[in-house]
This record gives C-alpha cells, sequence and structure tokens, in this order.
C-alpha cells in the first residue's frame, strides 16, 4: 500500500513540476526540509549538475522551497 502511496506523491508531483516549467520556463527544482550549513555545498553541486546535463536546457531556474 505504501509503494503505491508513494508513486502517486512522486507521479503527481512530477506532473506539476512539468506544469510549472512551462509556466515560469524555466527549470524547476523543489526541496522540502531545513535549510542548514552543511546542505550549502549539496545545493551548488545538484544545480551546477543540472547546467551540464542537456535534458535541463533552459537558462532560468525556479526553486520552491518549505521549510518548517
Amino acid at each position: 500500500m505504501r509503494q503505491i502511496f508513494d508513486e502517486t506523491v512522486r507521479d503527481t508531483l512530477t506532473e506539476r513540476l512539468r506544469r510549472l516549467e512551462v509556466h515560469f520556463d524555466s527549470d524547476v527544482i523543489f526541496y522540502f526540509g531545513e535549510i542548514h550549513p552543511s546542505l550549502e555545498k549539496l545545493f551548488r553541486d545538484f544545480i551546477e549538475q543540472l547546467k551540464r546535463d542537456s535534458e535541463f536546457e533552459r537558462d532560468r531556474l525556479t526553486i520552491l522551497l518549505n521549510t518548517p
């Protein structure tokens, strides 16, 4: 049951993020969690990898944050 729920949430989130990419004409990433200095390098490396990846071809990035 949990796997079906997880897949449904992931699929819904992916579909909504795709719509936001069209709306903002940008790549979109979503982060849910606490903002902590130890995550700075992780975010920087992730964003730099996005720029190198040919699948993510836009020059604009929208970041959605949801923090406690």
